[in-house]
């Protein structure tokens, strides 16, 4: 179900960290490590409110330079 409602994307000045996002109203940034993402908590997120998922990967780098990517890439 929850690969239906997100839109995938990659972020980043090197797009290298991907993300999913769906819903709108309030934004909800959930950062989460690499595995399956978004779970179906996230899925019931967006009901209601804007969600972003961001999976810092193992390639994204260091997490100072994946918050970094975010801050200036989004």
């Amino acid at each position: 179900m929850t690969e239906r409602i997100f839109a995938q994307g990659w972020a980043g000045e090197d797009r290298r960290l991907p993300y999913c996002e769906a819903g709108s109203g309030e934004t909800i940034v959930a950062i989460v490590g690499d595995g399956d993402f978004p779970t179906r908590a996230h899925a019931l997120l967006a009901e209601r409110r804007r969600v972003i998922v961001f999976a810092m990967t193992a390639d994204a780098g260091t997490p100072q330079e994946s918050g970094t990517d975010l801050r200036l890439g989004c």
